[in-house]
């Protein structure tokens, strides 16, 4: 395990495992302060350490911007993508940064602009490589609906899709009436939920 402190900006607690086929990395943001630019612009630091890993588990993923995307190297060997809350912006710029990418797990969605998926070039690892997608909390808003579209309009070898669904058993029910409807004729991908209605 390694510890890394940037500026009083941020602590970080690294876990890399590491075996020639299989490295991976465990990384946990702990923000001290609020200079989430300048936290940002040192996370892609650390990731560049890490542009070789087969796994990343990234929590704190919130302090990245579309800016820092830009920076960041292509993951060229990354086939397992874990990360906490993140914008969708953000979630696309990774996406095209990891072209053999097969699962992608995420906690949750923070912010999305609907924009962002029209315009969007669709990542390789869509057309080629990602089987797994799993939607951490999930409330059933548009956004979701939207980004899970999106995955399973554009997932060509997409074998899975999992959500974790949180809310009122009528807005859970929708939003699976919804997925299925999107389902019919454009994606052979299962669809999983666990529920915890409210």
């Amino acid at each position: 395990m390694v510890m890394v402190v940037y500026h009083n900006l941020l602590f970080c607690q690294v876990h890399q495992h590491s075996a020639a086929c299989n490295a991976s990395a465990n990384i946990i943001l702990h923000r001290y302060e609020t200079n989430v630019q300048e936290t940002g612009s040192n996370v892609c630091l650390l990731l560049k350490e890490f542009s070789q890993v087969k796994c990343i588990k990234f929590h704190g993923s919130e302090v990245l911007t579309k800016s820092n995307m830009t920076v960041l190297p292509k993951f060229a060997m990354l086939s397992h993508l874990d990360v906490g809350i993140v914008s969708g912006e953000v979630l696309l710029g990774l996406l095209q940064k990891t072209p053999v990418l097969t699962i992608l797990d995420f906690k949750g969605i923070s912010e999305f602009n609907e924009e962002l998926l029209n315009s969007a070039v669709v990542p390789d690892c869509l057309t080629s490589s990602l089987q797994v997608v799993k939607f951490g909390t999930v409330h059933g808003s548009e956004n979701e609906l939207r980004l899970a579209k999106f995955f399973m309009e554009n997932g060509v070898v997409l074998e899975r899709t999992s959500f974790s669904l949180y809310g009122k058993s009528t807005v859970i029910e929708e939003f699976k009436e919804k997925l299925y409807s999107f389902k019919k004729g454009v994606s052979f991908a299962i669809l999983e939920f666990k529920e915890k209605m409210y």
